[in-house]
């Protein structure tokens, strides 16, 4: 679930009055009252350390900022799930060796940043709880790993990586498809505003199906059943309120098919290189962010098992909020709860 919050304009942190502008409009609302004054730290971070692009802030339906990944595609990261958990790890993280870099690859406008963004978040999590951490640790192999946290005076190896959708033959059948489906939806829910809708489904959806679900999505909005994943034949949604000042309309995302073969060796792909970037003498861990479970996790499970991958303890998947772990069963022994931490709160929920 993404959270919405009351802007209705655009943020340029650079200047005073929309910096007053947002902190007066999250003072408003409860959850966020206790924590205004973390989170002036957290803009004064930003605006020291991060480019133009972190420093400009948009309303629904972005909620948060919008970063150029490659070739002029963008992505969202949602001001509540992503930018102050990422606040809350360059605080924690700013001190340590190699920080520069991290905020270079931020900077940066490369899909990599989405993986430093991980890193970041991940890192954070260990140090916060105490244990020693060090970015970018080099090794006599030669091999540059995202950081390394040491427990039981033993240090673990971590290399994060994010799938790049808009490569997958997924994202191109989506497009083909998800413009005229959206358009169908807004029109036959024009009676309602402020509303959100994540559409998921592993096959096209034909006009008889279109028609069966938005029946079924009036019904579930008429009964005020919100933020709960709702299954109409194979195909799953989830309905949400947006919180905002002026009406909004119906905005639908993530409208996603099955992954072909070609995504499934992509990713699999994805995962070797993570492999290739960690010590092989050393106990490691991959994260991975991928955007379906369903299909990462198969294919986590079989990497593991391979001999080329003894020296990977566990492989974390993480997607959009949630994340499940895949252990070795060949490997060296890892506290567990130590591998756990990697799914505490918060996990990067960012979007296409």
């Amino acid at each position: 679930m993404r959270h919405y919050i009351p802007f209705t304009k655009k943020i340029d942190l650079r200047n005073v009055s929309d910096r007053q502008y947002l902190f007066k409009s999250l003072k408003s609302i409860r959850e966020f009252d206790s924590q205004i004054l973390q989170i002036k730290k957290i803009v004064k971070l930003f605006i020291k350390y991060l480019s133009d692009e972190w420093l400009t802030f948009h309303p629904y339906p972005i909620d948060g900022v919008e970063l150029e990944i490659d070739n002029h595609k963008s992505i969202a990261l949602n001001f509540v799930d992503d930018i102050i958990p990422l606040g809350q790890a360059i605080q924690e993280l700013h001190r340590l060796g190699k920080f520069k870099r991290l905020i270079e690859k931020l900077n940066t406008k490369a899909h990599d940043r989405l993986s430093a963004v991980m890193e970041a978040l991940f890192s954070a999590k260990y140090k916060k709880r105490g244990y020693p951490v060090q970015l970018e640790p080099t090794t006599i192999l030669n091999k540059r790993p995202d950081f390394k946290a040491k427990v039981n005076g033993e240090w673990i190896f971590f290399e994060c990586k994010a799938e790049n959708y808009f490569e997958s033959e997924s994202f191109s059948q989506n497009n083909r498809f998800f413009h005229d489906i959206s358009k169908k939806i807004k029109k036959g829910l024009s009676a309602y505003n402020n509303i959100s809708i994540e559409l998921r489904s592993k096959r096209k959806v034909s006009n008889k199906d279109l028609q069966v679900l938005i029946k079924r999505m009036e019904e579930e909005i008429q009964r005020n059943n919100f933020d709960n994943s709702i299954q109409c034949y194979d195909i799953h949604f989830t309905i949400s309120k947006v919180l905002s000042n002026s009406n909004m309309g119906i905005q639908v995302s993530q409208f996603v098919y099955s992954g072909t073969s070609r995504d499934k060796r992509r990713l699999g792909n994805l995962l070797n290189s993570a492999r290739d970037q960690l010590p092989s003498n050393k106990k490691c861990v991959i994260i991975l962010k991928a955007h379906n479970m369903d299909i990462a996790l198969p294919i986590a499970r079989d990497k593991i098992k391979r001999n080329d991958y003894l020296h990977i303890s566990a492989i974390v998947i993480i997607k959009s909020g949630e994340g499940k772990i895949v252990l070795n069963p060949q490997n060296a022994f890892i506290p567990i709860d130590f591998i756990r931490i990697l799914l505490s709160e918060p996990l990067p929920s960012y979007w296409w």
